[in-house]
């Protein structure tokens, strides 16, 4: 089924990816996956045909020294995503 090959599609991507992140870091390159994206934004910036299937971004370069890189932010806050008894419902 078309679901089946999107499944496929994404796990072959994301070893993909990991690969590429391992052989980067083997030449000394930092690396980073992005997998929440604006997908529709993604496709236009980059020209993407539409036979193709975006799943992840992976950025690749040197990070900053510590003296020079900001405080992170994160995008959710811990208790938003870590469930420590149940996973709420709502």
């Amino acid at each position: 089924t078309e679901d089946q090959k999107i499944l496929w599609a994404t796990r072959s991507c994301n070893l993909a990816g990991m690969n590429l992140m391992l052989a980067a870091q083997n030449f000394g390159v930092d690396s980073g996956s992005l997998e929440g994206f604006d997908y529709n934004g993604c496709v236009e910036t980059f020209k993407i045909p539409k036979e193709y299937y975006p799943i992840m971004l992976v950025v690749l370069g040197h990070k900053a020294d510590i003296e020079e890189q900001t405080e992170r932010k994160m995008r959710f806050g811990f208790e938003e995503k870590v469930w420590l008894d149940e996973v709420p419902t709502s």
